[in-house]
């Protein structure tokens, strides 16, 4: 009695079309040169030596509905208000070092949206999102973080980094495109993933699955990792770090889960 669940789209879609594809490959060495370019983060994220030692902290579940409401009437995407959560939460830990924005590596997928499954395949970009820090207000912090995500959403950067990507893995010299896509990874703080997952339970070999969690992968460089997955109505966090540069890893959930319950209060004054 096992039910088979449709994989939700995630990230960017692609129509495939010849004048996309023309468009990324006009953009692609521009998005190169200002990845490059590209101010590298600074602060207690990125400590000057790693102790090696991971540590990591998942949040309760909570009801994916109440982010949901602070959405709807915040005219925002859950996306949107799980990146803010995260900013206001690394704001007040004192993490941020006064930047007004510390930049994230986000995976998206770039598959055709209609393609059908031949074989398994990474049709997997990244975008760099600099999620808003340096307001005290969680409500501010989610006006900003709107606007970044929907400058995301319409930009051709992660079909175009794409390109970038497998042109510097497959035609140069590993002597010298393992530097240079180092360069690029390490600019960021970390890497940052929201997930919508199956919308009903499932079950595996015969018994109910329970929950789900998530740990976003990271680079070996990389200390942080920020995460959200949702569940049959569900939401779990997740944050994952170096020691060297975050020990009290759950001190960031819980401080996520104070600036999720101060949003929700914004919305109850509006009404």
């Amino acid at each position: 009695d096992g039910m088979a669940a449709k994989p939700v789209p995630v990230g960017h879609r692609s129509t495939g079309s010849c004048l996309q594809g023309a468009s990324h490959l006009l953009w692609a060495p521009l998005h190169a040169v200002e990845q490059l370019l590209e101010h590298s983060d600074t602060g207690p994220l990125k400590p000057p030596r790693l102790a090696g030692v991971k540590r990591a902290a998942l949040s309760s579940e909570l009801q994916l509905q109440r982010i949901k409401d602070i959405a709807r009437v915040k005219k925002t995407t859950v996306s949107a208000v799980v990146a803010a959560c995260f900013a206001s939460a690394l704001e007040r830990c004192g993490l941020t070092n006064g930047a007004r924005h510390l930049n994230f590596w986000v995976p998206v997928s770039v598959a055709a949206a209609g393609s059908e499954f031949t074989e398994p395949r990474n049709d997997l970009s990244f975008v760099m999102m600099p999620l808003a820090t340096g307001s005290s207000s969680v409500t501010e912090t989610l006006r900003r973080t709107d606007k970044l995500l929907l400058e995301l959403k319409t930009s051709s950067k992660a079909p175009s980094l794409l390109m970038v990507i497998r042109v510097v893995m497959h035609l140069l010299p590993r002597s010298i495109s393992e530097p240079l896509l180092n360069s690029i990874g390490s600019k960021a703080s970390g890497v940052f993933s929201s997930v919508p997952g199956p919308s009903s339970e499932l079950r595996w070999g015969g018994h109910r699955v329970v929950s789900l969690r998530f740990l976003v992968p990271q680079r070996a460089n990389f200390c942080v990792g920020l995460s959200a997955v949702s569940y049959a109505g569900d939401f779990c966090i997740a944050v994952s770090a170096d020691e060297a540069t975050l020990a009290n890893v759950q001190g960031i959930v819980t401080t996520w889960q104070d600036a999720l319950s101060e949003l929700e209060e914004s919305i109850t004054d509006i009404h």
